[in-house]
């Protein structure tokens, strides 16, 4: 069951990581194969890309509290393991 939980979560994460860095790294793509825009593209594209690192920062923080919640109340409930299917 928490193996079930675990995967969903991760696909989650990882559904919303791409989704929050498809347009930076479509435009660092851009960039790299001559179709760049100006200077100040560049500075907002770091911006971007440091601020969506903290948000991924804070979601993979919030991920991990969340597995410790369902470990503890897995172990408080004394449910049988499952076999992650």
């Amino acid at each position: 069951m928490t193996g079930t939980v675990f995967l969903e979560a991760l696909s989650i994460v990882a559904i919303v990581a791409i989704l929050l860095l498809r347009r930076p790294l479509n435009a660092l793509a851009d960039r790299l194969s001559g179709k760049a825009g100006a200077v100040a593209d560049n500075d907002e594209t770091i911006q971007r890309v440091s601020s969506l690192e903290a948000r991924l920062a804070e979601l993979e923080e919030r991920l991990d509290f969340a597995e410790r919640l369902l470990t503890k109340a897995k172990e408080q409930s004394g449910l049988p393991g499952g076999t992650g299917a």
